[in-house]
């Protein structure tokens, strides 16, 4: 049994360099074994033709759009007063921002999936509205809602962007989490009773503010995070 000189790992038999650094083997002791089978392959296996990102994108929007149109047909038949093929033409619609995007662009950038992520939703929101024929909700607290995750989302990502950091990334994450349960328990209690309520959201937020001292402690010590990097076999 050989070892590398140089990294010290475990060499096979027919090794003639060291797979992991490409060092030379050198065991007097021991030959370099030129008949016996290589554990591994010695030739790279042929790639498998690309798919045709666009042509998918088109096949996967022509899917979606079958149920829509069906059901859009049988509404418009065999039901009147009511829209209810709107639920699926939002569902679809919100699946296909997830799927079909990503195809469209071959790295699509996470600001524009982002972005388009809650354009569909505020957009399946509105046709709720339309079937409900209720547009108080909607603008009061779906839409409200829809956009302030949105944001923190798209600043959270512009932060990550930025940083490198992943303590101060979860510190940023956890204090938009603070502020948007803030912003969430105000909407609901306004559009309920009126009134600028808050109660359950500052126990949330007073504990997330706890552990986000925490984070910059840890944050602001190298040191120790190289220590507690090393305890935890990070």
């Amino acid at each position: 049994m050989s070892y590398c000189v140089n990294c010290g790992v475990e060499l096979d038999r027919t090794a003639k360099k060291c797979a992991l650094c490409g060092t030379e083997v050198c065991n007097p002791k021991t030959a370099v074994d030129y008949e016996a089978p290589a554990p591994y392959a010695q030739q790279r296996a042929p790639s498998l033709p690309s798919i045709n990102r666009h042509y998918l994108a088109v096949l996967m929007t022509a899917l979606l759009l079958l149920p829509d149109l069906i059901c859009l047909s049988i509404n418009i038949l065999y039901y009147e007063g009511t829209w209810w093929a709107l639920y699926v033409i939002g569902a679809t619609m919100i699946l296909w921002v997830l799927l079909v995007l990503r195809l469209l662009f071959k790295r699509p950038h996470p600001l524009l999936v982002m972005m388009a992520s809650g354009g569909a939703v505020g957009i399946y929101l509105w046709m709720i509205a339309i079937d409900l024929q209720s547009f108080t909700w909607l603008y009061r607290i779906a839409l409200p809602i829809d956009g302030i995750a949105t944001l923190f989302a798209v600043l959270l990502i512009l932060f990550c962007r930025h940083r490198s950091n992943v303590y101060w990334k979860i510190i940023v994450g956890l204090a938009e989490m603070a502020l948007f349960l803030i912003f969430l328990e105000m909407l609901i209690h306004l559009h309920v009773e009126s009134a600028f309520i808050l109660s359950w959201s500052l126990v949330a937020t007073l504990s997330l503010l706890a552990l986000i001292i925490i984070l910059i402690i840890i944050a602001s010590n190298r040191k120790f995070q190289e220590e507690l990097a090393k305890r935890l076999h990070l």
